[in-house]
């Protein structure tokens, strides 16, 4: 019987300390707790971790700095990691096209989303396909006709991104109402900050820049 008080001692001692670290463990946010979980199961890819890590700050965070500083993470490290870690950054592609076709999301995220989706998909068919299941080539088609000048040009690379290398998305492409028309009026934007002219290239790849009867070639400038 004497032994009995130090038992129960010991036993409400122990309940307290796990009581204790379940408060804590309460008391953590969601993205840190998350963040705890991934860097215990997750050791082995840095990579896909980073990519995890990323996605949360995007879901959790009300910060329009971090969410693009996350949507740019997830480009960077997906085209760093090669296919593997491509085709797991593409999870994200439908919250992708969410960003772009929401009237209230900044202009900066939209740009930075539309470079992502290229980091991401650039030479994977898989993601490509992807891109195409989720929506993304007729949420890029729309933004052809954006009045911000940045996020055309940006959708139009993307689509030259999507439609590289495979049929499905070139057929696709092609076939949307007045392609050629919205693609010659980009053709005119001002690309010097980029390597090249997007739309140009575009319409090449399309075939819009075949030569008609006439002589000339139907794209006019290329």
């Amino acid at each position: 019987m004497v032994a009995i008080p130090g038992f129960l001692s010991s036993i409400l001692g122990f309940l307290s300390s796990v009581f204790g670290i379940f408060q804590r463990r309460q008391q953590q946010s969601a993205s840190e707790q998350h963040l705890d979980d991934v860097g215990a199961i997750m050791d082995d890819n840095y990579y896909k971790r980073d990519i995890v890590i990323a996605g949360k700050k995007l879901s959790l965070s009300p910060y329009p700095r971090e969410q693009i500083n996350a949507v740019r993470d997830i480009g960077h490290i997906a085209w760093l990691g090669g296919p593997a870690v491509a085709k797991f950054a593409s999870s994200h592609l439908m919250e992708f096209c969410r960003i772009l076709l929401d009237d209230d999301e900044p202009v900066e995220l939209k740009k930075q989303t539309l470079y992502s989706i290229i980091e991401v998909c650039v030479g994977t068919k898989e993601n490509q396909e992807k891109a195409r299941w989720n929506g993304l080539l007729e949420t890029l088609y729309t933004l052809l006709d954006c009045r911000v000048f940045a996020l055309r040009r940006g959708a139009t690379a993307c689509l030259a991104v999507l439609v590289d290398g495979n049929y499905t998305n070139h057929v696709a492409v092609l076939d949307m109402k007045n392609m050629k028309e919205k693609l010659l009026k980009i053709l005119q934007d001002d690309w010097r900050a980029w390597k090249r002219n997007e739309a140009a290239r575009l319409i090449v790849m399309l075939g819009l820049n075949r030569v008609d009867e006439n002589g000339t070639t139907s794209s006019g400038k290329v």
